[in-house]
C-alpha cells in the first residue's frame, strides 16, 4: 500500500487503528477507538 497521510497527520500504514481495521479486528481496534481524541492536536 502507498503511504496515505491520514487528517489527524498519522501515516494510516502505520496507525495501529487502521491496522486493526483492515484486519477487522474489534479487540485490537477497541483499543485504539479513542486514542485520536485523546491525542490529536487537532482541537
Amino acid at each position: 500500500m502507498d503511504k496515505m497521510i491520514a487528517f489527524c497527520g498519522l501515516i494510516c500504514t502505520e496507525c495501529p487503528a487502521f491496522i486493526a481495521t483492515q484486519k477487522n479486528d474489534d479487540i485490537e481496534r477497541k483499543k485504539w477507538q479513542n486514542f485520536g481524541l485523546k491525542n490529536s492536536t487537532v482541537r
